[in-house]
Parts: structure tokens; C-alpha cells; sequence
């Protein structure tokens, strides 16, 4: 009886338990998949958020490789070489079809628009730590918010490049990007907006971006900063033909960058600047680390000379590399390597996209001072 009796208080105990608790212990998020909201609300993870961002632009199939080559293999300097170049090949040939077109240009830069507006969704509501003085998670959060904004805008010009015709071709009226400011179903198709549009969103997000990012240049490394970000409003404005407002943005932009500590190299350091992370030119670089880079298929392990295992993929022109030669005082010969024992008749790589002994962990400057120069020309 004593046993009866014991069981039936332990159950009832378990019962009243049970029910003055109510099911809160079942509201659990699966540890595999957390909503935004949950995951972004302190500032620290807005920041672990934006690094996942620039890890989505890392990518080689984004700034670690496919953009860059995009862009070289069409020019004249470069080519493509080897037996692998079928992932080059069609757009060094300019012959892609729907179906062999580098499709990764339109996918990926969609990802960082979706996460950096997962950013920007929530970025002015963040909870701020006790631990930590206001002022500084103010300054950090303002930052976050400017480099989600800057990310965002890069990926629409990008795609509006890529996908798009020139502005100037018949004054943005054709068709640009499909312009996404808020978060979307997986199966959401947004209409395409035109080229003027496209711009026009790119120009809104870069002028909100400016005045929130850091002007500083060692605390900015492997981030956007204010000048990155007037480098690519300068190129904006250029590629509208606006050039009024191309050449002041650039000007803005130099004398900003050298006042904060850029400087454009120099013949004598001019080799070893290349070959250095976070040079004095690199207003933003791609960071790759051991464990933490864009791999076999990034650039870097692309275009590298003598690197093991190394996809020699990116080559110069023979003639490029005839017209620097006919005056050997031109400093970018030493950025050439020729002759290297290669079956093509004749291989020759250029050592801009390579700063460390390891190929693969060498960062991809995305924009440089020299270039803002360029623009006020």
C-alpha cells in the first residue's frame, strides 16, 4: 500500500510540475537553423554576421576568382591557358550560350544582397552589452550598417555590369538588375528593374554607406572603409558618363585615403607593394588564411607562376608581354614571369593576384588608389 501510495504522489507531483511550467521547455530553435531575428541582436552578432558576408564575396566564385578573371580574360593583357580552361574558356571566347553562361555572377552577389539586408533589417535595433561603453557599439554598429549598405550596392553594380548593357549605350533604359532591399522567399522572382535604376539604387546605398564607415586606415583592413566606398561611387558616377561627379568623388576619395595614410607605390617599392597584404594602395582586399580562402579554384591559385599544384589558369598575352618588353624600363616587367614549362606555345603569368608563399592564401585587392587616380584623369 505504502508503494501504491508513493507512486501516486510522485505522478501527481509530476502532473502539477508539468503544468505550472506550462510547454515553454518546447520552444527550443533547432540548433541547425536559427531565424534572423534570433541570431542578429546584439552587435557582436550583427558582426558575425557582416563577416559572413564578406565570406559570401570571398568566394571564388564571386571576388575570389570569377569576377576578377571575368573582367582580365576579356581585355587584351590576358588569355586563358591549359587543358582546364573550359571554366575560362567561354568567356575568354566570348561565346557563352544560356546554358554555359557563368551563372555564378548572378547567384552569388544574390546571396550578399540577401544577407547584408538580413543586416540591415535589424541593424537599428540592436541590443547593446552592458560590458561594453555605448560609444564604442555605437561606433561599431554605425560601421556595420555602412559596410551592409556598401556590400548590397557592389552587388547590384556587379550584376547590373555583368548582365546589363552600358549606361551609356542608350541611358540606362535597358534591362539591370533585379533590385532586392528586403528579404525574399527561396522562390521569389523580383522583376528586373533597368540599368538608370539599377544605378540609381547603387548611388542611394553608397551615399547612405559614406558617412557611417570608418575613415581610418589600420583599423579597416580586410573591410570596407569610407574610401572604398567613394572609389566605387567615382566609378558609378563614370560609368553613367557623369563625369562632373566622377572626378570630385575621386578627388574626395584621394585626398581622404593619403590624408588617412594610403599612398599610391612607388618604382622602388614597386614589386615588393604587390607582393605585401594590405599594401599602402588597398583600400579593400579579400583576406585568405590557412583554412580560410577561396581555395583551388581562386585566382590567386590561378594566375600563380611557380606555386605547386597551382591551376595555371590566367595567363598574359604575348602581346602584352611584347609591348611592356620594348622598353625594359617599365616597372610592371617585374610582375611578369615567362617561359615557365608549360605545354602552350607561350606560357607567361603576371604576379598581381599572389602576396604570400602559399597561393591560395594570398588576399584580392578589389579596390586600390591608383585606380581613383584613373578616374579623375
Amino acid at each position: 500500500m505504502k508503494t501504491i501510495i508513493r507512486n501516486i504522489l510522485i505522478c501527481t507531483t509530476i502532473v502539477i510540475f508539468t503544468a505550472s511550467c506550462g510547454n515553454d521547455w518546447l520552444d527550443l530553435y533547432p540548433t541547425n537553423r536559427i531565424e534572423t531575428n534570433i541570431a542578429i541582436r546584439t552587435v557582436a552578432d550583427a558582426r558575425a554576421a557582416m563577416n559572413g558576408v564578406y565570406w559570401q564575396i570571398q568566394r571564388s566564385t564571386y571576388y575570389g576568382g570569377r569576377m576578377i578573371w571575368h573582367g582580365d580574360i576579356k581585355g587584351d593583357d590576358m588569355r586563358t591557358w591549359g587543358a582546364s580552361s573550359t571554366r575560362s574558356g567561354v568567356t575568354y571566347r566570348y561565346d557563352a550560350t544560356p546554358q554555359t553562361v557563368n551563372s555564378a555572377l548572378w547567384n552569388q552577389p544574390y546571396t550578399v544582397i540577401r544577407n547584408a539586408n538580413n543586416i540591415l533589417a535589424l541593424v537599428d535595433n540592436l541590443e547593446f552589452s552592458a560590458l561594453l561603453s555605448t560609444e564604442a557599439q555605437e561606433a561599431e554598429r554605425s560601421n556595420i550598417k555602412g559596410e551592409a549598405l556598401m556590400a548590397r550596392a557592389l552587388a547590384h553594380f556587379d550584376i547590373c555590369r555583368v548582365f546589363g548593357v552600358p549606361y551609356m549605350k542608350d541611358n540606362g533604359a535597358s534591362l539591370g538588375a533585379a533590385i532586392v532591399l528586403t528579404s525574399l522567399a527561396g522562390n521569389a522572382k523580383p522583376a528586373r528593374s533597368t540599368v538608370a535604376q539599377t544605378y540609381a539604387q547603387v548611388i542611394a546605398d553608397l551615399r547612405a554607406a559614406i558617412p557611417l564607415l570608418s575613415d581610418s586606415r589600420p583599423a579597416t583592413q580586410g573591410r570596407f572603409n569610407r574610401w572604398s566606398a567613394k572609389l566605387l561611387l567615382s566609378r558609378v558616377y563614370l560609368y553613367m558618363g557623369d563625369n562632373a561627379n566622377a572626378l570630385r568623388e575621386a578627388e574626395e576619395c584621394i585626398a581622404g585615403a593619403e590624408a588617412a595614410g594610403f599612398a599610391l607605390y612607388t618604382n622602388a617599392n614597386y614589386l615588393q607593394q604587390w607582393q605585401t597584404k594590405f599594401s599602402t594602395e588597398s583600400l579593400f582586399e579579400i583576406v585568405n588564411i590557412s583554412g580560410q580562402n577561396t581555395g583551388s579554384d581562386g585566382v590567386p591559385n590561378w594566375s600563380a607562376a611557380n606555386a605547386a599544384n597551382a591551376v595555371h589558369e590566367l595567363g598574359i598575352t604575348r602581346t602584352f608581354y611584347d609591348l611592356l618588353a620594348s622598353d625594359p624600363d617599365d616597372v610592371r616587367l617585374r610582375l611578369l614571369r615567362v617561359g615557365f614549362n608549360y605545354p602552350n606555345a607561350f606560357p607567361g603569368f603576371i604576379l598581381k593576384y599572389t602576396n604570400s608563399t602559399v597561393a591560395i592564401e594570398s588576399n584580392v585587392t578589389i579596390f586600390r588608389l591608383s585606380e581613383t587616380y584613373l578616374n579623375s584623369i
